[in-house]
C-alpha cells in the first residue's frame, strides 16, 4: 500500500460518521405507534417491551427497534388476543427465526 492509498483510506475512516441512533419519548412513542402510554407501560410490567433507557433513571426512550417491539406487542394482544406469556414466547421464537436466517445468508454469501 502506498503512501497515497494509506492516505485516502485514513481520511475515508475520519469521514465516515454513523448515524446517530433516534430516540423517542414515550410521548413520541405514543403518537407514533398510537398505543396509549398506560398500555405501554402494562407491556413494559410484563417485560414484552425496553426502552432504551430505564423508566427509574429519568425517562422512557424507545429506539426504531422498541417500536416495532411495541407495535408487534400490541398487535398480538390486540388483534390475536395472545396473553403476555404467549406473546414473550412468540417474541423469541421470532427472534430466533432471524437469528437462523442472517447465519443462513452468512453461509450462502449474500
Amino acid at each position: 500500500m502506498n503512501t497515497d492509498t494509506f492516505i485516502s483510506a485514513t481520511m475515508a475512516v475520519e469521514l465516515y460518521q454513523p448515524e446517530a441512533e433516534t430516540l423517542y419519548s414515550i410521548e413520541r412513542a405514543e403518537q407514533l405507534t398510537h398505543i396509549p402510554r398506560r398500555r405501554i407501560a402494562l407491556y413494559y410490567r410484563y417485560g414484552l417491551v425496553s426502552p432504551v433507557h430505564d423508566p427509574e433513571m429519568g425517562g422512557w426512550f424507545f429506539n426504531d427497534e422498541g417500536l416495532l417491539t411495541l407495535r408487534r406487542v400490541d398487535h398480538l394482544h390486540r388483534v390475536c388476543g395472545m396473553n403476555p406469556s404467549a406473546i414473550r414466547l412468540l417474541l423469541g421464537l421470532m427472534q430466533e427465526v432471524e437469528e437462523l436466517r442472517r447465519e443462513l445468508r452468512f453461509w450462502r454469501g449474500y
